[in-house]
């Protein structure tokens, strides 16, 4: 592979953003800030649900009004929110969490993300390095089932596409601060406004947080879970000339905390352990983004780099006063990519259509050095192992829709991705030493998609879509030969059928769908009886299916409900453990919940007075291929609500979460027998200043 070839794509991809000019919208319509009346506005008039009312897809938006009353917007909200979502966070910021759409979602830390974060239209890369808390946002859009035709980064599952707030004329400042139980403290603030009128804008936007943790370690009588961290963000908006858009974004966090786990044989909230834990992670990321408008064409163009840092997390293997075991990661990941996408500036009356090239490319180093101590046996001894990988990919995607006698849209969508990958590996061990591995090899997919969109009535759409969604292989630094560390490429072809409405108006709005994948080399994380080597393997074939409903109605003035409920039965036929040879049946991936579901309502009185309450529900969800019931996470719900009292220029808000106290787990983990348990009741109150 030659080395020169990522640094001359994305120079080429900087110097096609010098030569840009225009705006044109990313993956779907927006509409921009009314005090920006330089850009030019691509969408249609439709509000954003209105128009995501149109779209033949299944797609959940949280919007800047349910974001605002003294939230804040974090990626483990999600699942109470988005049908058929669902989120195992392991308590180590995001490393080693997991993401799942409909059944489909990432191993814990080999695969490609099947759900995909964008942020402003820059993508992150592997699903270790998401960001939890996010600042300033005025959406969240999740669109469910494959994306490969819409986004540049392969989505097989499904995407997190969220939109911050832009800046404008007008200068504004908000700050706030919160505190709740275990002495959790957060402080925000943002600035925006112009530098210069109507050409060039700034954004600032900055938290700090500080909290000591619910989990009790009583052989230390210390807080293991002691959290404290630093987000933040910088944004320039340059409008030189009409039509034309320059933007850039830079963003950084520092976090130092305890490790969020406990031993599944104890207490939830209780360790007893001869040390305490760390997580030190440190991220920065910049985006330069270029939107505008050649002759008969708009064009996007999106440079962005991502530096992770994870040095170190340490823990206590055995989670107990013995001395002698001690596990430590060391993962460092930076990710370049580019991605251009052209659009018509006119479209017809009849087609639309975009057109996209993504490349990235992504270097990983992981350092993983244990220290063990057997008492019955007196053993004692290191394993060491140091990897790097390296991942360029490279893809052509688009859509083009024609519209057949003004009721019938059909979109033909079509993604072509080449993925090259090469690992190398050393590892050192008190009772082993292999010879180094080295690994390469590529992978090339071709996914097409079909969908239909028949608009029964102006309130009314009839939607299908059927098509090809996947993820690459890969290679897996853990597994020594004779076994091959390769896994292959994960391929499921998803359909689904819906139907969206809008009733009374526009008060009230209900969609409905039914889906089914049948999926190919399902990848499947599987850890060895003894010791902490995993690989990935691959389920020959699996299936998911499943149904979701969305309710939304606003009856009255100032009153707002809200529900929805997905289902997904997803199964692997078979599956062979790669370490024992030993083979199941019929079982679930782990991962994947049964049912998710949810309620809220919200009244807001003219006078500034509101209170909202939300209830959500999970179904059960393993842990494991083999299902068994020690790491299950059976059905559990949680309850919270909110009072407050804004005013234009402030607010005030009393706050709880997890009201009935339930015990639950966020994520277990087999080969530690160990997990991280939910939050407990908390209760908080939040001020806000806003000028």
């Amino acid at each position: 592979m030659n080395p020169r070839r990522p640094t001359v794509v994305i120079l080429l991809g900087i110097f096609a953003e010098s030569c840009v000019c225009g705006t044109i919208a990313a993956q779907e319509p927006e509409i921009p800030p009314a005090t920006l009346p330089q850009v030019i506005v691509t969408a249609t008039n439709y509000s954003r649900q209105e128009f995501l009312q149109d779209t033949p897809a299944a797609v959940s938006t949280i919007s800047g009004a349910h974001l605002e009353n003294g939230t804040r917007f974090s990626i483990l909200d999600l699942p109470r929110t988005v049908p058929n979502f669902a989120q195992s966070h392991a308590g180590l910021r995001s490393f080693s969490d997991n993401y799942v759409v409909r059944g489909l979602g990432n191993t814990e830390f080999l695969s490609d993300p099947a759900v995909v974060l964008y942020v402003d239209d820059a993508p992150f890369g592997s699903a270790l390095t998401y960001s939890m808390d996010l600042l300033a946002i005025d959406r969240v859009d999740v669109y469910r089932g494959p994306q490969g035709s819409r986004f540049g980064k392969n989505a097989e599952a499904g995407v997190i596409s969220v939109v911050t707030r832009q800046p404008g004329n007008r200068l504004e400042a908000e700050a706030g601060a919160s505190v709740a139980s275990f002495d959790t403290k957060e402080y925000r603030a943002l600035a925006q406004g112009p530098l210069v009128k109507d050409k060039l804008y700034f954004s600032l936007a900055g938290q700090y947080s500080v909290s000591e943790g619910f989990i009790r370690n009583t052989f230390l009588h210390s807080h293991a879970d002691e959290r404290e961290g630093i987000n933040s963000r910088g944004f320039l908006l340059w409008t030189p000339v009409e039509n034309w858009k320059v933007d850039f974004t830079a963003a950084a966090d520092d976090f130092h905390d305890g490790v969020g786990l406990v031993p599944l044989s104890g207490s939830p909230r209780q360790i007893r352990s001869e040390f305490d834990g760390e997580v030190a992670e440190f991220v920065n990321s910049q985006v330069l983004r270029v939107q505008g408008t050649l002759p008969a064409l708009g064009v996007t163009s999106i440079t962005a780099r991502r530096d992770f840092r994870l040095d170190p997390l340490k823990f206590d293997p055995d989670f107990s006063p013995l001395t002698g075991n001690t596990g430590i990661v060391r993962y460092a990941d930076v990710q370049w990519s580019e991605e251009l996408r052209v659009k018509p500036t006119l479209p017809g009356d009849r087609w639309d259509w975009h057109a996209g090239f993504f490349f990235s490319t992504t270097g990983t180093r992981t350092e993983r050095p244990t220290d063990f101590f057997v008492p019955p046996l007196a053993l004692s001894g290191h394993n060491d192992i140091d990897s790097t990988a390296r991942s360029d990919t490279y893809a052509l995607f688009g859509e083009y829709t024609r519209t057949i006698d003004e009721k019938l849209d059909v979109t033909l969508g079509l993604r072509l991705d080449y993925t090259a990958r090469e690992m190398d590996r050393t590892r050192n061990s008190t009772l082993f030493t292999p010879p180094p591995v080295h690994a390469a090899g590529d992978f090339f997919n071709a996914a097409p998609k079909l969908t239909l969109g028949y608009h029964l009535t102006d309130d009314l759409l009839l939607y299908g879509s059927t098509g090809l969604g996947f993820k690459p292989g890969g290679y897996s630094p853990y597994l020594d030969p004779p076994a091959s560390p390769k896994f292959d490429t994960e391929t499921a072809w998803a359909s689904e059928i819906g139907l969206k409405s809008t009733w009374l108006n526009g008060k009230l709005r209900a969609n409905v769908a039914l889906f089914y994948s049948d999926v190919t080399d399902y990848q499947v994380e599987q850890f060895a009886p003894i010791g902490f080597d995993f690989t990935v393997a691959n389920a020959p074939k699996a299936r998911t299916m499943g149904g979701e409903l969305e309710l939304t109605a606003s009856p009255a003035t100032g009153w707002e409900f809200s529900g929805f409920f997905g289902y997904t039965d997803a199964r692997l036929e078979r599956f062979t453990d790669p370490f024992t040879g030993v083979t199941v049946r019929d079982k679930r991936p782990p991962f994947v919940a049964e049912f998710n579901g949810g309620v809220w309502a919200q009244y807001k009185h003219w006078s500034g007075l509101f209170g909202r309450v939300v209830y959500s529900a999970f179904g059960d969800k393993f842990y494991d291929v083999a299902n068994t019931a020690a790491f299950q996470q059976s059905a559990c719900g949680l309850l919270s609500a909110r009072l407050g009292f804004e005013r234009q220029h402030y607010g005030l808000y009393l706050f709880g979460e997890n009201l009935t106290d339930t015990e639950y787990f966020q994520k277990k983990i087999p080969p530690l027998n160990a997990g991280a348990p939910g939050r407990p009741r908390t209760f908080g109150v939040m001020v806000m200043a806003r000028y």
